[in-house]
C-alpha cells in the first residue's frame, strides 16, 4: 500500500500525503520499542501512577498542577536523566535534579526552552521494549502544559488514559479517549484515586464508566479499565495491570509496533483517498464546470490576498502592542522598587571602596554593572511567562485562523463535492523568548576621575557619593527600557515567524486544492485506479 501511495501522492503532488509517509517512515526507522503515552487531565495522578506502579519515586508530585514537560521513562542500567532542549542540545543530569526541568515551579512557562527529559531506570528491567511518556495534565490553570501535550497525540504508541474515579468520567474525559483513540489502535483506562471512595460507591463509577466505553466506543477496539490506588491494595491494582496489558505489550512489542503503523497507514490512506475522489470527480467535469466549482469551494474569504490581509492584521495587531504593554509591565512596575533596593545596596557598600577617585570609580561601575545586571536578570526571569505566553497567545491566534481556514475550506469540499478530508489539526511551535542582554554607563560621562591625583578623596567623597546614588534611579530605568525594548524585538521576530510560518500552510493548502480544482488532463481512468486499488 505504502507503494500506492507514494505514487499517487507524486503524480498527483499530494504534498500533504507526501509529509505523512515522511513521518511514517520515520516512526518505522527510530525506536524499537513502544511509547506508552499517560494522558489525563491535571491531578488525574499520572506521575504518582507511574511512580507507584515502578515502585520509585522518579517523577515529581505536588498538590498543584506539577508536571509541565514531556518527561519519558526507559530502562538502563544505570541511572540518569538526559535533558533535550529546543534547539536540539542535551544535557545529562541526575534524576534528582528532574524537578528543575520538569516541574511548572522551577520552569514557568518552560523559560528553559525544554522540548522532552528522559530519564533511564534499572526499575524498567521488567519492561525493557517500552517508554513510559508521562504528560502534563490538560486543561490545568497553565494552558501551554495542555498544548505541550496535545503536541505528543500523533506520536501515541500506545495510550493509558488516567481518570480521577472522584470526578469520572467527565466530558473532557470522553473527548481525551476519543482523540486517543483516533491515534493509537491500544487505548486503556485507569480509575485512579479508588481509595477516596467506599466499596458501594467504587462499584457505581466503575460500572458507570463500563457502561459509558460499552455504548460510545467501537466494540473491535478492546478498552480495559484498571483500578488503581496508591494508598490501598496498590500491589494487587499494580499486579493487574502488568499482568494483563503492560508485559504483554512488552512481550510483543514488535507485533504492538506494526499495529501502530498500521493505523498511521490506515489513517494516511484515507487523506490519499480523499485526495483521489476530488481528483477523479472534477476529471470528469468540463472547463466550465470546474471554474465554477473553483469559486464555491474557494470563496471570497479563502481567497489568498484576503487571507494575506487577514494574517497581516493579526501580526499587527500583536507586534504593534508589544513594547507598549511591556514598558507598562516592566518600567512602570519595577523602576520604583528596583532603585529603592539598588540605592539601599549602595549605601552599604560605597564605604566599602577605598583609594583615590580612580580606584573608587572603577569598584563603583564594577559593583554597578553586578547589581544592575542581577536586578534585571531577576526581573527578566521573573516575567518569563507572561512574555512567553504573550507569544504563545499570538501564536494560539494563528493556529487558531489556519485550522478555522482548513475546516472552512473542507466544508465547502463536502458541500460542493460530498468527499471529506481526514480532519487533521494544525499546530504552531512557538520557541521561547530568547533572553536579551544588559549593560550600564561609566561612573561619569567626562574624563574627571582620570584628574584623581589633584582630587583629595578627603574632602570630596561625600560629593562623589551623592553623585553616584544620583545615577542608580536613572541607570534602573534606562535597563527596565532597554529590556522592554530587547524583549520587544525578540517578541516581534517571533510572532512574525508564526505569521509566516501560518501563511505558508495556508498558502501550500491553497495551492493544492487549486491543483486539484485546475486538473485538465482526461486521465480520470488513472485515478480510478488508484481509487480501487486502495479501497
Amino acid at each position: 500500500m505504502t507503494g500506492i501511495i507514494e505514487k499517487a501522492a507524486k503524480k498527483f503532488s499530494y504534498n500533504d500525503v507526501s509529509e505523512e509517509l515522511a513521518a511514517i517512515k520515520e516512526f518505522e526507522n527510530n525506536g524499537q520499542n513502544v511509547d506508552v503515552v499517560i494522558l489525563g487531565r491535571f491531578k488525574a495522578g499520572k506521575s504518582s501512577f507511574l511512580n507507584s506502579l515502578l515502585d520509585k519515586n522518579i517523577l515529581p508530585v505536588g498538590a498543584l498542577p506539577v508536571t509541565a514537560i514531556v518527561t519519558g521513562i526507559s530502562f538502563a542500567e544505570e541511572e540518569k536523566a538526559v535533558v533535550t532542549f529546543l534547539n536540539g542540545k542535551t544535557f545529562e543530569t541526575g534524576i534528582n535534579n528532574l524537578p528543575l526541568y520538569v516541574t511548572e515551579k522551577n520552569n514557568p512557562g518552560n523559560g528553559k526552552g525544554v522540548l522532552m527529559v528522559d530519564v533511564f531506570t534499572p526499575a524498567m528491567k521488567n519492561l525493557k521494549n517500552i517508554r513510559f511518556v508521562d504528560t502534563p495534565g490538560l486543561e490545568s490553570a497553565f494552558k501551554h502544559n495542555s498544548k505541550v501535550t496535545e503536541k505528543w497525540y500523533n506520536k501515541i504508541g500506545a495510550a493509558l488514559v488516567v481518570i480521577n474515579s472522584t470526578q469520572a468520567c467527565s466530558e473532557s474525559d470522553g473527548k481525551l479517549i476519543n482523540t486517543a483513540l483516533e491515534h493509537s489502535p491500544v487505548v486503556n483506562i485507569v480509575l485512579s484515586k479508588t481509595d477516596m471512595l467506599g466499596e458501594k460507591d467504587f462499584v457505581e463509577v466503575f460500572d458507570f464508566v463500563t457502561n459509558r466505553i460499552d455504548a460510545e466506543y467501537d466494540k473491535e477496539k478492546e478498552i480495559k479499565i484498571f483500578p488503581y490506588s496508591t494508598k490501598k491494595e496498590t500491589a494487587l491494582y499494580s499486579k493487574k495491570i502488568l499482568d494483563e496489558l503492560l508485559y504483554p505489550l512488552n512481550e510483543n512489542f514488535y507485533s504492538v509496533r506494526q499495529s501502530i503503523y498500521r493505523h498511521k497507514m490506515e489513517h494516511v490512506k484515507d487523506l490519499t483517498l480523499s485526495y483521489l475522489k476530488i481528483s477523479y470527480k472534477l476529471r470528469r467535469k468540463q472547463d466550465w464546470e470546474r471554474r465554477q466549482l473553483k469559486s464555491k469551494i474557494i470563496d471570497e474569504q479563502l481567497n489568498i490576498n484576503y487571507i494575506k490581509n487577514e494574517l497581516s492584521l493579526i501580526s499587527i495587531n500583536y507586534t504593534g502592542k508589544t513594547r507598549e504593554i511591556l514598558q507598562k509591565e516592566l518600567v512602570e512596575k519595577y523602576t520604583e522598587r528596583l532603585t529603592g533596593k539598588i540605592t539601599a545596596d549602595f549605601d552599604r557598600n560605597f564605604d566599602k571602596w577605598k583609594g583615590n577617585l580612580d580606584r573608587v570609580a572603577r569598584e563603583y561601575e564594577r559593583w554597578l554593572k553586578d547589581s544592575v545586571l542581577k536586578y534585571i536578570s531577576d526581573i527578566e526571569k521573573e516575567n518569563r511567562p507572561f512574555v512567553n505566553g504573550y507569544a504563545a497567545k499570538a501564536g494560539k491566534h494563528f493556529t487558531n485562523y489556519c485550522n478555522a481556514f482548513k475546516s472552512r475550506i473542507n466544508g465547502n469540499i463536502k458541500k460542493v463535492l460530498n468527499v471529506s478530508l481526514p480532519s487533521d489539526e494544525f499546530s504552531l511551535e512557538v520557541e521561547p523568548v530568547e533572553k536579551p542582554g544588559i549593560s550600564t554607563s561609566w561612573a561619569f560621562e567626562s574624563h574627571i576621575d582620570l584628574l584623581w591625583f589633584v582630587i583629595p578623596m578627603f574632602i570630596f567623597r561625600g560629593y562623589f557619593k551623592k553623585h553616584f546614588r544620583k545615577q542608580l534611579s536613572a541607570e534602573i530605568e534606562k535597563n527596565l527600557y532597554r529590556l522592554a525594548a530587547q524583549l520587544t524585538k525578540n517578541i516581534n521576530e517571533g510572532i512574525e515567524k508564526l505569521h509566516q510560518k501560518s501563511f505558508e500552510y495556508i498558502t501550500n493548502q491553497l495551492a493544492l486544492i487549486e491543483g486539484l480544482l485546475s486538473e485538465k488532463s482526461d486521465d480520470s481512468a488513472v485515478v480510478l485506479e488508484y481509487i480501487d486499488k486502495l479501497s
